[in-house]
């Protein structure tokens, strides 16, 4: 297969994604086909370096924020450790959503020995000033990966912001209408470096530790707790998850019986955190 066999697939996923997704954000129909546009092109140099299996190109699609962190040594280990043993000759893109400031795109690699069996690649972008960038990539980066979250205290302002924004009136209780947010809001306590003097206005929040949530979900009336995920910023743009973690999982008709989530999109203006939009929900 060559690179122009990639040009060819893409645009019918353009096509699928244009008419049919209800998720596309935009304020009009022209920046959203530019935006998609420019992402198609980004994901067409992706997958023509997976097809090369070069790793320095698939480095320099990511964001500077994670070039800055991560040293292409490491990189190219796990780059190499994914892709060895994987034949890269047929790489169909298979889906593409963009959500605010996120695009998500899923990759297959289709095994020749084993007809219908494939390699999945989970592709994470943030469209930065520079343009769409690599954000994460999923089998084939790990949590040693961590890196935008040097700024301690940024990264608390967005972990605030986000709670705040989760709690409102528009945040979590109208994403998740199938289920009643309880009166106590508990958040998992870790002992994380974010976590210290992270005091939501919201008097309803409690920090627990994992042993007593365990203890005293029954008398709180707890049907779940919530965690929040790993933020990253990158230049002036920042993302944040909360979980939403069930208590009891069992139950066919339990609405809490897997763990939701729900993604948060903060842009800096003015020297201060802005939050402008949801992300992906799960």
């Amino acid at each position: 297969m060559t690179n122009n066999h990639y040009c060819r697939r893409i645009p019918f996923f353009y096509f699928i994604f244009w008419c049919f997704s209800p998720f596309l954000f935009c304020t009009s129909q022209n920046k959203a086909q530019d935006d998609l546009s420019s992402l198609l092109s980004k994901v067409g140099r992706f997958n023509s370096a997976l097809h090369k299996r070069d790793a320095r190109e698939v480095y320099n699609l990511f964001n500077r924020q994670f070039q800055n962190e991560t040293p292409f040594e490491k990189f190219a280990t796990s780059f190499k450790r994914w892709i060895d043993g994987k034949k890269t000759d047929q790489i169909e893109t298979r889906f593409i959503n963009i959500t605010g400031l996120i695009g998500q795109v899923s990759t297959w690699i289709w095994d020749e020995k084993r007809k219908g069996r494939y390699h999945y690649i989970f592709q994470s972008w943030v469209k930065t000033d520079d343009g769409w960038r690599l954000l994460w990539l999923s089998p084939l980066l790990d949590g040693s990966f961590r890196y935008g979250m040097k700024d301690l205290a940024a990264v608390q302002e967005i972990l605030r912001l986000a709670i705040e924004n989760a709690l409102s009136p528009g945040g979590l209780e109208k994403k998740f209408v199938e289920f009643d947010i309880p009166a106590n809001i508990v958040f998992l306590k870790k002992g994380r470096p974010e976590e210290l003097n992270l005091l939501s206005p919201d008097s309803r929040v409690i920090w627990l530790t994992l042993e007593e949530i365990k203890r005293r979900h029954r008398a709180l009336s707890l049907p779940f707790y919530f965690d929040f995920g790993q933020v990253r910023i990158i230049d002036n743009i920042a993302t944040a998850y909360i979980d939403i973690i069930p208590i009891k999982k069992t139950g066919r008709k339990n609405p809490f019986s897997r763990m939701r989530g729900l993604q948060f999109q903060f842009r800096k203006e003015n020297g201060q955190w802005q939050f402008v939009g949801y992300g992906s929900k799960w």
